[in-house]
């Protein structure tokens, strides 16, 4: 399956949101895959939060920003 972590990163205030594609036999793998990167992003006074989305075998990837919706939802609009 394929799978999607948002990442958000904020620090002191300033928010930022990335989106990295993760290759994972399930959505457990993928998330702990994820998890284990938002550890790695979070310092002092710099935090890091995750959400992993699945998409199915019939959906692919557009290279855009995720709307403001999809990001508070974890839901993907087509």
């Amino acid at each position: 399956m394929r799978y999607v972590a948002v990442f958000h990163e904020w620090f002191m205030g300033d928010g930022t949101f990335t989106v990295k594609p993760i290759s994972a036999p399930s959505l457990e793998a993928a998330e702990h895959r994820a998890q284990s990167s938002a550890y790695r992003k979070t310092q002092a006074f710099n935090y890091c939060a995750v959400h992993v989305l699945e998409i199915g075998s019939n959906e692919h990837l557009v290279h855009r920003r995720l709307t403001w919706k999809e990001r508070i939802t974890g839901r993907i609009v087509p």
